[in-house]
């Protein structure tokens, strides 16, 4: 499942490993698999997480790999304006968490870094372990900043030593906060929710606006477990919105198709249905059974035997019994031409819906594979399948209170604005479903 930034660039790896076997497979050891592969790319991600390579590369160049948003500092000074409280906890440990929001909220970057970010904050949390520092308790270490070093701390409370004379250092003596240091953010290192709860003083999770870009690290666990409020950042968002504003017409249509073809298919459905068991017209009819040879014998015998007056009246009943089924006879074969017809063109007026419903069908799957390939050739929209939301767009409708391609998109809202759920509907809802004559 693809559906994480970290995950983008690991399988963006392991494709052109898969291409590159494919083109030149005697650049790559003999007798692997794309399983094998798989898994080297995967041991190699975690690897260069864990030896610090990747993030002593975006270090060395900031602007590389993060981009810088102006209205960031605007955002801050906003809400804490507001009287709103504002935090950051994050996987990462103090001294990338140092690098990355240099760059963002100062724009220092190497030497030049210093600790004026941390005045935006009312508190720091670094190596949470996300998801479990929403659901496991573990010890909460102080941060001392100038050197990277940790102190012990009851839940974020400050411990004072029995005596400084034993300590080995200055380092490890009080945790409490110097008053010089009163105006910026206290930097922890592990701990539990409620330890940052208690800080800044939230007694229900449901007074926490929390903003992450991890569906599993962020965003689930924070709202199925503590009840926060959550806004999910999806970057892909801004491009796919572009696109839908530059092909608004398109939707439309698609709808408008698709809603014909229903139509067709009620209309062929209902005539189908009509149509029922009948014979086609090259179907042989059951014929009126003849009298055999014999038959007429016996017949001809018994009118021997009747007197004369009685034969002429039953040979005159016979006569008019003959010409009525002529007749009748005659009446009937016209009407089963009629209906012969009748149903001809019954079935061509079928099979001419049935040509329209394949070529709307054609033109809404031709329509609906360009509209998709227009964000991505091979994977089409990011929150769509077809017309239907992705497996991605249900986690995103489900986990996240807020979504946004930007967290700086805040800035057009009042730090003090309600955000409301949308009206949900059901099938039977609709406008269709409300004609008095569908029940």
């Amino acid at each position: 499942m693809i559906d994480t930034l970290f995950s983008l660039a690991e399988a963006h790896l392991f494709m052109q490993l898969v291409e590159l076997q494919d083109s030149q497979p005697d650049l790559l050891p003999p007798g692997k698999t794309r399983p094998d592969l798989y898994r080297d790319v995967r041991a190699a991600v975690d690897l260069c997480h864990r030896d610090g390579s990747l993030k002593q590369a975006v270090a060395k160049d900031p602007a590389k790999y993060i981009h810088e948003d102006s209205r960031l500092i605007g955002i801050m000074d906003m809400y804490r304006a507001a009287g709103k409280k504002l935090f950051v906890a994050t996987n990462s440990l103090w001294d990338y968490t140092h690098v990355v929001m240099n760059f963002l909220l100062t724009g220092r970057v190497g030497s030049d870094r210093n600790e004026d970010w941390l005045e935006y904050f009312d508190v720091v949390i670094t190596g949470c372990g996300k998801p479990a520092f929403f659901n496991s308790r573990k010890p909460m270490f102080e941060v001392q900043t100038s050197s990277g070093m940790l102190r012990n701390t009851d839940s974020g409370n400050p411990m004072v030593p029995i005596g400084d004379q034993d300590l080995p250092s200055p380092d490890f003596s009080s945790t409490a906060q110097p008053m010089a240091e009163a105006g910026q953010a206290a930097v922890y290192q592990g701990g539990f929710y409620m330890d940052l709860h208690r800080m800044l003083g939230v007694q229900s999770g449901s007074e926490v606006l929390y903003v992450g870009d991890h569906i599993y690290g962020d965003i689930l666990r924070s709202k199925k477990t503590l009840g926060w409020r959550t806004m999910l950042v999806v970057p892909e968002l801004a491009t796919e919105l572009d696109i839908l504003q530059q092909h608004q017409g398109v939707m439309d249509e698609l709808r408008s198709l698709r809603e014909a073809r229903d139509a067709l298919d009620d209309q062929i459905q209902r005539m189908q249905w009509g149509l029922g068991p009948c014979p086609s017209p090259s179907t042989p009819q059951p014929e009126t059974p003849m009298a055999s040879p014999q038959e007429a014998i016996v017949d001809a015998i018994s009118m021997r035997d009747i007197p004369q007056a009685e034969r002429h009246s039953a040979s005159s009943n016979g006569t008019a019994t003959a010409s009525y089924d002529a007749a009748s006879s005659s009446g009937s074969s016209m009407d089963q031409e009629e209906d012969d017809e009748e149903l001809v063109q019954y079935q061509e007026a079928l099979h001419n819906l049935e040509q329209q419903r394949d070529a709307i069908r054609q033109q809404h799957r031709q329509l609906l594979h360009e509209h998709h390939q227009r964000f991505h050739a091979v994977w089409g929209q990011l929150l769509k399948t077809g017309y239907q939301n992705s497996r991605f767009a249900h986690q995103v409708e489900r986990f996240a209170c807020l979504y946004t391609s930007h967290v700086s998109n805040l800035a057009f809202y009042s730090p003090d604005k309600s955000y409301r759920g949308r009206m949900d509907h059901m099938a039977h809802e609709e406008n269709p479903a409300l004609d008095p004559f569908i029940r």
